[in-house]
């Protein structure tokens, strides 16, 4: 008997302990606004970064995009100078689809000091040849010798087709003409500015914070796949 009754108290303190910690256990308040409501506890969580919203596209700009679709090929005179200094000066480009070909101005020459004036490109097979085209140069003595050339190292630059479709968004700045075309002027974030034909919407000037750019007497949707590949030319 005595044995039952000390486990009945032993029981009987648990009891109260157990009862005592859970009536001073603190209970996490609920927040309140100014209104005196009950606000919800905020999860431990971080939120997530709010994406940046892409600004539209004006539709003038949108506008003069959207008529380059039309461009199957172009032919045009490329003048380039970076920080004052002429290069590239009446360089002929014809181009169609991932092929181009590049009358130069000034003929190059080949490790094995062998001359070339006119380079093929295929873009999508990464080739790259050079011959030498003009009859009226002496140093020309096989027209039809190609010179393989390394792709990653010709030096080409980007055409207007490539200029008008690389920013994201632009805005218009202005109207002017250039060689008697109507140009919309635009610029981009970065402070990129063209000119724009308002028919083709293909720049026919660019400027960058160190080069000028103009596209000159364009030919468009008049070349054939022998315009952009080596034609057999007699002697």
């Amino acid at each position: 008997m005595k044995f039952t009754g000390l486990i009945a108290i032993v029981f009987a303190i648990l009891a109260l302990t157990m009862a005592f910690g859970c009536a001073n256990k603190t209970v996490p308040a609920t927040p309140t606004d100014t209104t005196g409501k009950e606000k919800p506890v905020a999860p431990d969580i971080k939120p997530e970064e709010k994406m940046e919203q892409k600004k539209q596209m004006p539709a003038e700009v949108q506008k003069l995009i959207d008529a380059t679709s039309k461009v199957q090929s172009m032919k045009y005179l490329l003048d380039m100078t970076v920080n004052g200094v002429v290069q590239g000066k009446n360089d002929i480009y014809y181009v169609r689809g991932d092929k181009m070909k590049i009358k130069k101005y000034d003929p190059l020459t080949t490790e094995q000091n062998e001359y070339y004036d006119t380079i093929y490109l295929d873009h999508s097979a990464k080739t790259a040849f050079g011959y030498c085209e003009d009859k009226s140069n002496a140093r020309c003595t096989d027209y039809n010798k190609a010179f393989v050339l390394n792709y990653a190292a010709v030096k080409w630059e980007k055409t207007p087709y490539q200029w008008i479709h690389s920013f994201d968004y632009a805005e218009v700045t202005g109207h002017e003409t250039i060689e008697n075309k109507q140009t919309t002027r635009i610029e981009t974030p970065d402070g990129v500015k063209m000119w724009a034909n308002t028919y083709s919407g293909l720049p026919l000037r660019v400027e960058t914070s160190n080069t000028v750019v103009y596209f000159k007497d364009f030919a468009l949707n008049s070349l054939s796949e022998k315009d952009v590949t080596h034609q057999f030319i007699p002697t």
